[in-house]
């Protein structure tokens, strides 16, 4: 009985501990892959067949459609509306390099928060070589860079803002109305040069606080992100002249953001989404 005793009375007391932590916020696994020129991205896994990432972001239409995205007709984009593919795993000829990216806008439900920031990671992104066929990683960026765009990005005109980053290494923005959240490496990744049968990039986001010491009020906040991939002639082309120097892969669909973390992806292997460059390819 004195041990039965003392055991419950371990139990309770540890009930005890575990009721006062603090509650931590669970992270969704993601996708990982060996890193590209390693000697695991050489040959696939044994019994884990492609590996293939996920395609769940290029399906369906958007959770909640993103103001501003519209054309000089006032009719939306159409990765506003859904997932949309461009260049697919077709660079144009002789172009070397690729970034991931990310968006956050306001949803047309609009934004009535006051304390909220949006907080994204973990940019990253994935490429299956011609040479090996075997998905592998090449490129993560813990802290992305970004600014506040037009939210058509007409002239590529954009501002810093108010942003900072966070204990975690993440960056955060506090959202302004009439703008777009555009974020994106300090740096661009080459192309194997054999070329790629699949492209997959993501990022991490939430809200968070903008005054910790204030009560947040994420319910009146209504933000939307999505992922998405550009192909670049080269490292150094400049911006601003998409077309001309930098087409994207491809754009994932707009899903909500919440306190807690959500992935959100583009991937160019997935099957009968709208393209710009197949327009058959949804038939």
């Amino acid at each position: 009985m004195a041990r039965i005793a003392g055991f419950s009375l371990l139990v309770g007391f540890s009930l005890v501990i575990c009721t006062m932590l603090p509650a931590v916020a669970k992270i969704p696994q993601r996708y990982n892959a060996p890193v590209c020129g390693s000697p695991t991205a050489a040959t696939p896994v044994a019994g884990k067949g492609d590996n293939a990432p996920p395609v769940t972001d290029m399906y369906g239409v958007s959770e909640i459609v993103p103001a501003g995205a519209v054309l000089s007709n006032g009719q939306p984009m159409t990765w506003a509306l859904h997932p949309r593919m461009s260049r697919g795993n077709q660079p144009q000829a002789g172009w070397t390099a690729v970034v991931p990216w990310g968006q956050v806008f306001i949803s047309v439900r609009g934004d009535n928060s006051h304390n909220t920031r949006v907080e994204v990671r973990n940019l990253r992104l994935f490429v299956r070589p011609k040479s090996t066929n075997v998905w592998c990683q090449l490129m993560w960026v813990t802290t992305p860079i970004g600014a506040f765009f037009r939210t058509d990005f007409a002239g590529d005109t954009h501002v810093s803002g108010d942003q900072r980053i966070e204990p975690d290494g993440g960056r955060s923005f506090h959202p302004v109305a009439g703008s777009a959240i555009h974020f994106f490496p300090d740096h661009r990744a080459t192309l194997p040069v054999e070329g790629i049968t699949g492209l997959y990039a993501d990022f991490e986001g939430r809200l968070i606080k903008d005054r910790t010491d204030l009560e947040g009020d994420f319910s009146r906040s209504s933000l939307v992100a999505s992922a998405g991939a550009d192909y670049w002639k080269s490292d150094t082309a400049p911006a601003g002249q998409v077309g001309v120097y930098n087409e994207d892969a491809g754009i994932g669909k707009f899903r909500r953001m919440s306190p807690r973390w959500r992935t959100y992806s583009i991937n160019s292997t997935a099957i009968g989404v709208p393209s710009l460059l197949h327009p058959q390819a949804a038939e």
